[in-house]
């Protein structure tokens, strides 16, 4: 038990390891979304946000099917 107390120590101050990762996929992800919404204004299509679906109701969704 004092041995996971003082690995989850170690844990919390240790940086995520896939940061970098995560950074560069979120900022394709803003570039790609600002593409699509001029390609909407250009074309004069509405585009509507849309709230991403939470993990728990995709699975309230597949367990439905």
């Amino acid at each position: 038990m004092i041995v996971q107390t003082e690995r989850a120590k170690v844990e919390i101050n240790s940086l995520f390891s896939q940061e970098q990762t995560l950074q560069e996929k979120a900022a394709r992800l803003t570039e790609l979304n600002l593409v699509l919404e001029m390609a909407g204004e250009l074309t004069g299509d509405v585009v509507e946000e849309k709230e991403p679906a939470s993990i728990l109701s995709q699975l309230k969704r597949r367990k439905r099917k």
